[in-house]
């Protein structure tokens, strides 16, 4: 982490009134992303083990004016995901991204965080709150299009 970028951390929780496997499933699979909002595309590019969505799964996800390629780090099926972006445009520094999820009586918790820095020189300390808070919107954004695609 350089001093001339801030980091911020994004957070969002969502209750989802659906089985905790089937939430995971969704989050997990690369395909189901360019189904959901903001997302036009999504590539698995190098597969990963256990499963093929699983640790050192590479995918790449095209939003439009950003693109990021994410490297799964741990994959704790039905309750823990752990990714690393690795490159994106614009250039962001990740330290950590995570979506844990746990049973609850009304469904399932999902609890996603991320720290991102953009990673621009002389703008990019500004800016960079500007993306964390177009991430926390999109991240919530794609929770309840899970959420409405579970609960019909």
């Amino acid at each position: 982490w350089s001093s001339d970028v801030c980091s911020s951390d994004l957070t969002v929780k969502r209750t989802i009134a659906a089985p905790i496997e089937k939430v995971f499933e969704i989050l997990a699979d690369h395909a189901n992303y360019k189904q959901l909002p903001g997302i036009k595309d999504s590539q698995l590019i190098k597969t990963g083990g256990p499963s093929r969505n699983g640790v050192g799964a590479v995918r790449v996800i095209d939003a439009g004016l950003a693109r990021f390629t994410e490297e799964i780090t741990r994959f704790e099926e039905p309750k823990r995901m752990d990714y690393q972006i690795t490159h994106s445009f614009p250039p962001v520094r990740q330290k950590c991204g995570s979506i844990k999820l746990e049973k609850t009586p009304g469904g399932t918790r999902v609890h996603w965080t991320s720290t991102v820095e953009l990673a621009i020189p002389l703008i990019g300390k500004p800016l960079t709150p500007l993306l964390a808070s177009k991430l926390n919107q999109a991240f919530s954004h794609m929770l309840q299009a899970i959420e409405q695609r579970l609960v019909r």
